[in-house]
């Protein structure tokens, strides 16, 4: 794929010249560890892309790193002093959200890591548009339509969607999950498991923010798997709520007891636990109910299932 910023002047630049920053993307160490072993093979990766960061931002050095945090990384663990590198002329919110733009794409990308990207995408981009959620006619139907947050004809949320391959739904639940989430539960569930699981996360955000951060050193630190555990293991479950099943049998239990005769007949046929016919039982002989008889009668009964065994 080419490469979109080849307008750019590219040069060797001094990786002590450059300053890493807030990077919104940690650098995955083994990853950084691979591809400087892939640097020191001989292989040659794309330039990184920096940026001149203005004095206001009291920025000591005189390169700012935009896109190519894990080269740059890797650059330094290879023993390397300079990388190729391309000077954009963007401001520090442009290359916010180009770096935003250029990891969103990534497929490797964990249901949180895309969440804060998504968040921080719509974040700068506010920012570089102030205008687009509040010009216009305000009494105009029209206008009131237009002013939410566009990328031109499109919504924020629809184009993002495009950009990422996911749907628009996604990327609304993304927004809502940074939104619900406090933000050192965030920090703490960075590369954990957690991280790249959806269902454990909207679990988590389910829970009050006073909770969240608690639940989420829990499972940082190795002492619960998922939410539900790091509930029970910090007191706020009873025990066996832990249990996916003891779950499911208490709304069995619950759902049986609103039933009407007519639905529990129906839920018993379902499960192939409606009761059988019994087998007919044997009428008891005379003899048997009533001791004392005439043997003339007993006689006559055997006689007859004599002749009836005879017949079968």
């Amino acid at each position: 794929m080419a490469n979109p910023y080849l307008a750019f002047p590219i040069d060797d630049v001094p990786l002590s010249d450059i300053y890493v920053g807030d990077r919104l993307r940690p650098v995955d160490p083994a990853f950084a560890e691979a591809m400087a072993a892939s640097l020191l093979s001989g292989s040659r990766l794309p330039p990184i892309i920096l940026r001149r960061p203005a004095p206001a931002e009291g920025i000591n050095k005189p390169f700012a790193l935009v896109i190519g945090g894990h080269r740059h990384a890797a650059a330094v663990l290879a023993g390397w002093t300079t990388y190729r590198a391309e000077i954009s002329n963007w401001s520090a919110l442009q290359a916010r959200l180009e770096e935003v733009k250029e990891n969103l794409v990534r497929s490797e990308l964990n249901p949180l890591d895309r969440a804060i990207f998504i968040d921080e995408h719509k974040r700068v981009w506010e920012l570089l548009h102030p205008d687009a959620g509040r010009g216009g006619d305000r009494r105009s139907k029209k206008a009131t339509k237009v002013q939410a947050l566009h990328f031109g004809p499109r919504t924020f949320s629809a184009d993002v969607a495009e950009r990422c391959g996911v749907g628009e739904r996604t990327v609304k639940y993304a927004l809502a999950l940074v939104k619900s989430l406090a933000p050192e539960a965030i920090a703490l569930l960075r590369g954990t498991d957690w991280s790249r699981n959806a269902a454990e996360l909207q679990r988590l955000a389910a829970e009050p923010i006073e909770r969240q951060v608690q639940l989420a050193k829990l499972h940082a630190r190795g002492g619960a798997e998922t939410v539900a555990k790091a509930r029970l293991a910090a007191g706020y479950a009873p025990t066996g709520e832990a249990d996916p099943q003891e779950e499911l049998f208490r709304r069995i239990v619950a759902n049986w007891e609103r039933l009407d005769a007519k639905g529990r007949k129906r839920f018993l046929a379902h499960t192939g636990l409606t009761e059988q016919a019994k087998p007919r039982q044997r009428m008891p002989r005379i003899s048997e109910i009533v001791p004392e008889v005439d043997p003339r009668q007993i006689d006559l009964e055997d006689a007859i299932a004599a002749k009836n065994g005879a017949v079968a």
